[in-house]
């Protein structure tokens, strides 16, 4: 009968919950295969999660996930939290062993696991210093006309009260194009060292106020920023 139909189908949508965890082994199989990737950090995603009827419980996904971990008894910690609905929900997560991996699979709302793969810092070509801190390129410059930088400067806009924002591997601010030094008052205003200088994606991050260049590609990018691709010449960083 109907009540006998509906019972089934309830009973199959929560089994699908209960058992919808992630395929261990081939996560397994995806780490050993790589080299690159950080020991015990994975990203899961997850979807909202379920009462025992398989019904939407309404309760915090990321709450839900916390939860689950400490009645498993697994050891983790929480590297960041993502929640952005309709992109992606989630969290970075360290585990301290496989079986605390296996743990974190069988959380019924977790929708994937994948390990977090470090990315080498990309390495300058070559390296010129100028001397000249006013040095910067004509309205004719081909990126300043594609752009329309180039009527703006006939206007004489050149960013100035504009604050300009730039993530990156840091900025060498004691160059003479960038103010030669920094803080208020000098080109290079504010900044922020969010890893530290030895961090490599595999150690811990060790923060400081120090926001100095140790790679040189956010110098170059800043560089450009100010001086030849953009219209801020005027602002500060």
């Amino acid at each position: 009968n109907m009540h006998y139909f509906l019972t089934i189908v309830t009973a199959v949508t929560f089994l699908s919950h209960v058992f919808a965890t992630v395929d261990v082994d081939s996560l397994r199989s995806a780490i050993k295969n790589a080299s690159d990737t950080v020991p015990g950090a994975y990203i899961v995603e997850l979807d909202e999660p379920v009462d025992g009827l398989g019904r939407r419980s309404g309760e915090n996904p990321h709450s839900a996930l916390y939860t689950s971990l400490d009645k498993r008894e697994a050891k983790w910690s929480l590297r960041r939290q993502y929640d952005v609905p309709g992109i992606f929900v989630g969290a970075a997560i360290n585990a301290a062993s496989e079986t605390d991996l296996v743990a974190l699979a069988e959380i019924s709302h977790v929708v994937s696991i994948s390990p977090v793969s470090k990315r080498p810092r990309p390495k300058p070509v070559g390296s010129r210093r100028f001397k000249n801190k006013n040095v910067h390129a004509f309205d004719s410059f081909a990126p300043h006309v594609m752009t329309g930088v180039d009527k703006l400067h006939a206007e004489g806009i050149f960013g100035k009260g504009i604050r300009v924002a730039i993530i990156d591997s840091g900025v060498d601010y004691l160059h003479p194009a960038l103010g030669e030094g920094f803080g208020p008052g000098f080109k290079v205003s504010h900044g922020t060292d969010f890893v530290g200088d030895e961090y490599d994606g595999s150690n811990d991050p060790v923060p400081d106020d120090d926001p100095m260049d140790c790679n040189g590609h956010g110098t170059h990018g800043e560089r450009n920023s100010w001086t030849y691709t953009a219209a801020s010449s005027g602002a500060d960083y």
